[in-house]
């Protein structure tokens, strides 16, 4: 009998951006979902917690701490805890407004049991369009959520003028161009398709690739637009996307030495890579994920080893495209 795995969507965002609120849609716009919601909470209190008990959805708090941190240990036990359960189809994680979303993201990526269990649908971040100039500049762990979802939901965006709301969706494209993002007002999901969306699968990862432009390699300065008041103050963010081709196959034990070592000392500034990759002597292409020091491949399609063709992209904080390349290089097969 063939194994199915549950599907896991993440919500984060910056504190007050409205998670729960969009936990909540999904709950009763996908009404033919049976759903665990897992809550981490900063502190020993669940407040958004005994909010959803209000609801038929099983709620799991993981408390005195964020699961970005300490606690990621107890994300894995909860999560093999319900493996015990069968009459659940999807997992919800609503992390703490200052969690970096990718430690959870991780246990999915790195842990044999929870993979074979679990796989990841999408990770959405909420933005609140009223606070984000104040909070982008202020709080790194918001642009950090932002790089690295998939989605992303611009919410009350019946708070601002329609030209800062098209200035938002603009500027957060070129901080994250292979993100989805829509908009919202109240946490409204209805016209969203945020279940199912499946963009840590393979195929995700080879449609980003291909509509990802090689020559987009950082993200410009823009002015800020305020709602309320003139201002000559500039957003100034360090992350950007890098991406690479290459026509020749890499070889496989290099490369897996190089990015073990290589993610593992840059974790604080490389958030997520992906790619397709050919290596030198194997038939079939390879689908590349990592998230910070932890990677992994998949076995994808046939690989034309007469015209291998690799494609990586990089997202990370004050990348040097120069030294990515001329690494990337020294892996590939001699001849």
């Amino acid at each position: 009998m063939t194994h199915t795995r549950i599907p896991v969507t993440i919500i984060t965002g910056f504190l007050g951006a409205g998670k729960t609120t969009v936990v909540q849609s999904i709950i009763q716009k996908y009404r033919k979902k049976t759903c665990v919601v897992i809550e981490n909470e900063f502190g020993e209190i669940g407040i958004d917690g005994s909010i959803l008990k209000n609801t038929d959805t099983t709620v799991f708090e993981i408390s005195n701490g964020c699961i970005c941190c300490n606690v990621s240990a107890n994300l894995c036990q909860v999560l093999l805890q319900l493996k015990e359960e069968s009459h659940y189809n999807h997992v919800l994680i609503e992390t703490t407004g200052i969690a970096d979303p990718l430690s959870v993201v991780t246990p999915f990526l790195e842990n044999t049991e929870i993979q074979y269990l679990y796989m990841i649908d999408s990770v959405v971040c909420v933005v609140d369009a009223i606070d984000f100039e104040d909070v982008y500049q202020q709080y790194p762990e918001l642009r950090c959520q932002i790089a690295s979802a998939d989605t992303i939901l611009i919410n009350k965006i019946d708070l601002v003028t329609p030209e800062y709301a098209q200035f938002l969706q603009q500027y957060i494209t070129e901080l994250n161009s292979m993100a989805r993002i829509y908009s919202s007002s109240f946490g409204n999901i209805h016209d969203v398709e945020i279940l199912d969306s499946n963009a840590y699968s393979s195929a995700a990862i080879s449609l980003s690739l291909q509509s990802f432009s090689i020559s987009a390699d950082t993200v410009p300065v823009h002015k800020s637009i305020l709602l309320q008041k003139e201002s000559e103050q500039q957003f100034v963010h360090e992350y950007m996307s890098l991406g690479f081709e290459f026509f020749s196959p890499f070889n496989i034990d290099k490369m897996t030495v190089w990015l073990r070592n290589f993610l593992y000392f840059n974790k604080h500034s490389i958030l997520r890579a992906k790619g397709i990759i050919c290596f030198s002597g194997l038939s079939e292409t390879y689908y590349f994920q990592a998230v910070r020091g932890t990677f992994m491949f998949e076995q994808g399609e046939a690989c034309a080893q007469s015209k291998p063709h690799s494609k990586l992209i990089f997202i990370g904080k004050y990348l040097d495209k120069d030294t990515l390349e001329e690494n990337l290089l020294s892996l590939l097969e001699k001849d």
